[in-house]
Parts: C-alpha cells; structure tokens; sequence
C-alpha cells in the first residue's frame, strides 16, 4: 500500500509550513520567472501573489510549531487522520 502524501502522524502546522514551501518553490517561483521571460504582468500578478499567501501561511505556521513543540505536544504523536490530528 502507497504513503498518502501528507503524513499522518505530524501536526497540522508542520504539514501546512511544508506544503506552503512546496508550493511557492515548485509552483510560483517558476511562474514568475516564466512572468519575466515572457513579459507577462498579469501572470506575475499571480506568482507573486502565490509567493505571498505561501510565505504568510509559512510565517503563520511555524511559531505555532515550535510552541507545541517546545512544549512537548507532540511526542508520541499517533497516526490520525487529518482532520483529527493537532494542529
């Protein structure tokens, strides 16, 4: 049986500040150097917005993560599903 994805046994937080660094790397980063070579302004309006509400999400997260993980809310973090799981 395949690994889903997003891992079932991180906190909410972790997963969100990864897949938020994924996305603006593997995604909008591209796009707006596709933006630039191509002269384009209205895909790099979307791009840097992209860029944005990824580096927000990142900058949200992770304070949120290493507070739980300062104060030990996540030893022992069982697998649950993600709606389920601790943020």
């Amino acid at each position: 049986m395949a690994k889903p994805f997003i891992p079932r046994d991180k906190p909410k937080s972790w997963v969100v500040f990864i897949c938020a660094g994924l996305l603006a790397v593997l995604v909008f980063g591209p796009l707006l150097f596709l933006a630039k070579f191509v002269d384009s302004g209205a895909l790099f309006s979307v791009g840097a917005a992209g860029l944005f509400v990824c580096g927000g999400s990142m900058i949200l997260s992770w304070p949120v993560f290493m507070i739980g993980l300062l104060m030990g809310k996540y030893k022992n973090l069982p697998e649950k599903e993600w709606k389920d799981q601790v943020w």
